[in-house]
């Protein structure tokens, strides 16, 4: 019997928009550990033989890179460990062919990987990439669901209106959107949530790709094109939940540390601003001894390293601040705790600055691009994008709904694209020099904020 936990979701984020500069913290989702002992990933072919999409040569290249974005969390995970036993992070794999999969021993497997065209629900289609399902009891087992069929945008119109939905098309997503996929789905099986920040405006740059995603865990969209990575933070996240012995059975040993974490993994600090990073944690009942304080070790971007002791209270908790402001030293900091010459897991923490500016006036190939619609020289697509642009550098600064705002990430939300027909003459006006630039932005924006145009 099995439990739906999450999916990779959103296939299109069309309706959004962009403060020129903010500051905001993230949330990292651990649920605990949920492999248990070595555990074996089973790979199992997609049938080709029958798929419209899939050749035999995309099926087997299909394999090949799924088992290469799990031997990445395994070498990840293991390369954390400094002279210590590797094979705590064992994870096994076995690639199950089409000519294997009747007679396969298929108790053998915790982790089952499977792909199809698409969600069989038409009400995940177009938001799920990739689901994860665990085994309801604590038994380490899951199934993971990669979804390959790639979404483009279909046109139909009437007398007022173009519309742009989305649509599946009879051909795979790009291989480095479905290796993302999957990676993110095997953090799940890990027992890692979502990486996500507390405005809305910076997850959804995260899942559109318009600005890097710090984990492999954010939630991102079809439309991100962008190979996304395992970042040290998401390793440190779950080498936090499984503790000293990694995937292994925990032996005798007292653990110094019930926990150690940080108020963020992620600190961007505005202009003029300041933040407060905190760490804090607690120390075992059997292991706290009144009168000897923690060290905190903070190891900043260059190298420095820096000490604090703190002192512990009778419950055995501790806390450490640190003022952050536009001086402080931008990068990743690694920082970890050491109490009676045991130390403490390392977390990871990001400082950056405000990384959006905002730019003034419309680019000229904005402008051109708006022409050339307005002239049927090209299609709405190109038009979309050039407005899109002008919501992401600020030009064009519209209040992100209250349907998305609720539900972005959860929810659902209107996809697709639709243009009212007069905004054409409105844009060659423009483009004709018979409007300003500024008319043409209040135009757009207040179609927009109305819904009538829908970015």
């Amino acid at each position: 019997m099995k439990n739906t936990i999450l999916g990779l979701s959103l296939a299109f984020v069309l309706l959004f928009s962009f403060q020129s500069s903010f500051g905001y913290t993230v949330n990292y989702e651990k649920w605990g550990p949920k492999i248990k002992d070595v555990s074996t990933v089973c790979i199992i072919e997609p049938d080709y033989l029958k798929s419209e999409i899939l050749t035999e040569s995309f099926s087997k290249r299909l394999m090949d890179e799924t088992r290469i974005s799990i031997s990445e969390w395994e070498v990840q995970l293991k390369n954390f460990e400094r002279g210590r036993d590797k094979s705590m992070w064992d994870i096994n794999q076995i690639p199950i062919s089409l000519e294997q999969q009747k007679d396969f021993d298929y108790d053998q497997c915790h982790i089952f990987i499977k792909f199809k065209e698409k969600p069989d629900s038409q009400d995940e289609w177009y938001k799920l990439l990739g689901k994860t399902v665990y085994e309801i009891g604590d038994t380490g087992r899951s199934d993971i669901t990669i979804y390959y069929d790639n979404i483009k945008f279909c046109k139909t119109e009437d007398k007022d209106w173009i519309y742009f939905d989305p649509c599946y098309e009879a051909k795979p997503r790009l291989m480095q959107q479905i290796q993302s996929v999957v990676k993110h789905e095997f953090g799940h099986a890990l027992g890692l949530g979502h990486f996500k920040a507390d405005k809305l405006d910076v997850s959804i740059a995260w899942a559109r790709g318009t600005i890097t995603a710090p984990s492999i865990m954010a939630v991102f969209s079809h439309q991100n094109l962008n190979e996304n990575i395992i970042t040290p933070k998401d390793i440190v996240a779950v080498r936090s939940i499984y503790g000293e012995n990694g995937f292994l059975p925990d032996d005798e040993k007292i653990i110094t540390f019930d926990s150690f974490e940080t108020s963020s993994d992620l600190f961007v600090i505005p202009k003029g601003e300041l933040a407060v990073a905190s760490v804090e944690g607690v120390i075992n009942k059997d292991r706290y001894i009144s009168g000897i304080q923690v060290d905190i070790t903070s190891i900043d971007p260059n190298h420095l390293v820096q000490n604090r002791k703190v002192r512990v209270n009778s419950e055995g908790g501790f806390s450490f601040d640190k003022i952050l402001n536009e001086n402080t030293v931008n990068g990743t900091y690694t920082i970890f705790a050491t109490y009676r010459n045991e130390k403490s897991p390392e977390i990871l923490v990001e400082v950056q600055p405000e990384i959006i500016e905002l730019k003034k006036g419309i680019p000229n190939w904005v402008k051109n691009t708006v022409g050339w619609w307005a002239e049927d020289q090209i299609d709405e697509y190109q038009f979309i994008l050039g407005i899109q642009h002008l919501i992401l550098i600020g030009v064009l600064n519209p209040e992100s709904s209250e349907e998305l705002k609720a539900g972005y990430l959860e929810e659902n939300i209107p996809f697709g694209v639709k243009i009212p027909r007069y905004v054409k003459q409105t844009s060659l006006w423009w483009t004709e020099g018979k409007i300003s630039e500024q008319e043409f932005i209040d135009g757009i924006q207040y179609l927009i904020k109305k819904g009538y145009l829908v970015i």
